[in-house]
């Protein structure tokens, strides 16, 4: 099994140019498994709650979601990646997995560090 790992420069709020980033990172390059950082698609540092409430999504049905099970698709792949997930107005820093084409499940994180807790809930 080969696992790739991507670490690369998040654009703060600029989800499609996370997005874009992570199909060039990936590129020609193949893995059985893709993993990348902790909000990746948005960024990390928020400063105010508007901030979480505008970048966050819905999982599976999300903006980000839908865009890795049509990149794990077409790449033949599983990709593990952490988004913002909104659901019943409630924050959650959470990590999605998804399978050539398919939704696989998401975990929430469950130990808040520092300033996460200002934002997010624990799952």
């Amino acid at each position: 099994m080969k696992v790739g790992f991507a670490q690369f420069e998040v654009e703060f709020g600029n989800k499609e140019a996370n997005l874009r980033k992570v199909e060039s990172l990936i590129g020609e390059q193949y893995a059985d498994i893709w993993v990348f950082p902790e909000l990746f698609n948005c960024g990390y540092v928020f400063i105010e709650n508007r901030e979480v409430e505008r970048l966050s999504e819905p999982i599976p049905d999300g903006e980000t979601t839908q865009y890795l099970l049509k990149l794990s698709k077409e790449k033949n792949c599983a990709i593990v990646a952490g988004i913002a997930e909104k659901e019943h107005g409630r924050f959650y820093n959470s990590a999605i997995v998804v399978d050539n084409g398919q939704f696989i499940g998401k975990y929430r994180k469950i130990h808040l560090f520092n300033r996460e807790k200002l934002f997010f809930e624990p799952g």
